[in-house]
């Protein structure tokens, strides 16, 4: 689909964006904390929000090091007595919970470390009682050898959404931390040098193509559904996933489709400096599976692809040129547009995401994030999320 903004080329788009959005303008106004000066002004009829951190610097190894309101959020943290549950007292509870069944496959697991967990989570009080019994449990043959079964099948890193979740319910709702922006609003977060930490623009596809394609593209996304319902994701980060669909009827197989897809080139897991492969989802399945999926990504995905790569072009010219570069020395890369960027694309059908941080992503790069749809029975990140904007982050600060 072409590039049919209002009344100018994609390049002028571009050029516009990145002089208007990335450059503080307007009406200046430093926020509660002073660690922020807020910039109101209007383009292209929207309201144009920039709010510059100047004690955020991207160039640094933890660009937040200087940031008071970073530390606010951590003494906010420590103030609520938060400790994540010592891992050995974790491992005890699944070795007794396991020590007369057999649990296979990695999903079970998971759902026995979420169990053990879940039992000492803000429950301090319970840890001196487990840790005797643990003490005591350790001198067993018989235990010893459940302790062993859990060491082999352990989640790598399993915490980290439990703990990021509590971040997010220290910042939530938190004068000077959480600060709403006003509906139908462009936003911009620049760090001390200008350089783009986050940008959010709403009715993005409706501005570039000048017509509502969300609908086109819902149900491009829907149809596929349809007829290669989306994989089971990871626990991780959408815990719980059978008991979701049970509370939720409408999106089991057959009644509806929940699921993510992820359609494009990766490592293969294990191997983070090995072979690239395209995913399962990418490749396999029947020949009509097969011409729907070029189809998803013609039709829907071609769209969203323009609109991603226009606002990294804005965001960070040069960062959008590497991601060019390997999409360019990707191994059998799909393309979804003329001068694609992306080499890897998820697509999330009515899933529930937990709080999480995503781990090896590009150091400073961008991801880029486009809900469509309705949205009920729960909040989104960022607090809300609009639907049919374009929300493009920095990969440190990439939300769920």
């Amino acid at each position: 689909m072409p590039f049919q903004g209002d009344k100018t080329t994609r390049e002028e788009f571009v050029k516009s964006g990145s002089s208007a959005w990335t450059l503080p303008q307007g009406t200046a106004t430093d926020d509660v904390n002073g660690e922020s000066t807020i910039h109101d002004s209007e383009w292209e009829g929207y309201p144009l929000q920039q709010q510059v951190f100047h004690r955020i610097d991207l160039r640094l190894g933890n660009p937040f090091s200087d940031s008071n309101l970073s530390a606010l959020l951590e003494a906010k943290i420590r103030s609520k007595g938060i400790q994540v549950p010592p891992c050995r007292l974790v491992k005890y509870l699944m070795a007794k919970n396991t020590l007369t069944r057999n649990v296979t496959g990695k999903r079970s697991w998971y759902w026995e470390w979420e169990n053990a967990f879940r039992i000492l989570w803000h429950h301090e009080e319970k840890w001196a009682e487990v840790e005797k019994a643990a003490d005591i449990a350790e001198k067993s043959k018989l235990w010893q050898a459940a302790l062993s079964r859990v060491e082999k099948h352990h989640p790598k890193n399993p915490s980290e959404n439990y703990i990021q979740a509590d971040v997010d319910a220290a910042s939530q709702y938190d004068e000077g931390i959480y600060r709403p922006v006003p509906e139908g609003t462009i936003y911009v977060a620049l760090d001390k040098n200008y350089q783009v930490l986050y940008l959010h623009f709403p009715e993005a596809l409706q501005y570039i193509y000048q017509e509502n394609v969300l609908p086109r593209i819902v149900q491009d996304i829907c149809t596929y559904a349809y007829h290669e319902p989306p994989p089971s994701p990871d626990d991780k980060r959408h815990p719980r996933h059978d008991l979701y669909l049970k509370e939720n009827p409408r999106f089991r197989p057959a009644v509806g489709a929940c699921g993510v897809y992820h359609i494009g080139s990766w490592h293969s897991t294990g191997h983070p400096n090995g072979y690239v492969n395209l995913t399962h989802d990418t490749c396999g399945s029947e020949v009509d599976i097969v011409r729907l999926r070029l189809d998803l990504l013609k039709g829907a995905m071609g769209p969203l692809s323009h609109a991603a790569k226009m606002f990294m072009e804005i965001a960070d010219p040069d960062m959008a040129q590497e991601y060019a570069k390997v999409f360019q020395h990707t191994p059998h890369a799909i393309a979804t547009i003329k001068g694609e960027i992306f080499t890897l694309r998820a697509i999330l059908v009515n899933v529930k995401t937990d709080s999480h941080v995503d781990s090896s992503d590009w150091e400073k790069g961008f991801a880029v994030m486009m809900p469509m749809g309705k949205f009920e029975g729960g909040s989104r990140s960022l607090i809300r999320v609009q639907t049919d904007a374009n929300h493009l982050f920095r990969c440190p600060l990439l939300p769920s």
